[in-house]
């Protein structure tokens, strides 16, 4: 969940870990929503992938991932690993689906075979902004229902116009 005007970086994972030569998928999205601004490869785990290629047409995401270097051994992990980091500049308020099709992996042999896949979505909630005793503002959602003044750990300047603010 966020808010405009700001990008919003998300990254792709995969549990993977044996004779990754190269991955593709496809991302669909609501373009009155979020725009792709950039795909990046995520190094963390995978040190020598990179994004080959990646179009942007209407709300969809085509993205190509290579590994340059030739895996030859098998690396045990449990956790997912990153592959790739995608921003979007949020440009419109709603809730987008994140769906991925076609997502497929190659290995040593280069046989292509097809990933399971995890959907996701992001969600850009409207701030209601009215003032409280005229030294604060409260940014309020819909999705929001209650305010307790107590938890002083809510309440600063986030937007940094001067005034502390009630963050919900």
């Amino acid at each position: 969940t966020t808010s405009i005007p700001q990008n919003v970086t998300l990254t792709v994972y995969t549990d993977l870990t044996e004779n990754v030569t190269g991955i593709s998928f496809d991302l669909s999205y609501d373009p009155n929503i979020v725009e792709v601004v950039d795909v990046k490869e995520n190094r963390t785990f995978f040190k020598d992938i990179t994004v080959a290629d990646y179009n942007v047409v209407d709300g969809l995401l085509k993205v190509a991932i290579v590994n340059v270097t030739i895996p030859t051994t098998y690396i045990k992990s449990l956790a997912d690993k990153p592959i790739a980091d995608i921003t979007f500049k949020i440009v419109g308020y709603g809730k987008t689906l994140l769906h991925f099709t076609y997502a497929e992996y190659s290995g040593t042999d280069f046989n292509v075979t097809n990933m399971t896949t995890v959907d996701g979505y992001i969600e850009v909630v409207k701030p209601f902004i009215f003032e409280v005793n005229g030294n604060a503002q409260v940014l309020w959602s819909k999705e929001v229902s209650w305010i307790d003044t107590r938890d002083r750990s809510a309440i600063g300047d986030v937007n940094g116009d001067g005034k502390d603010d009630l963050v919900y």
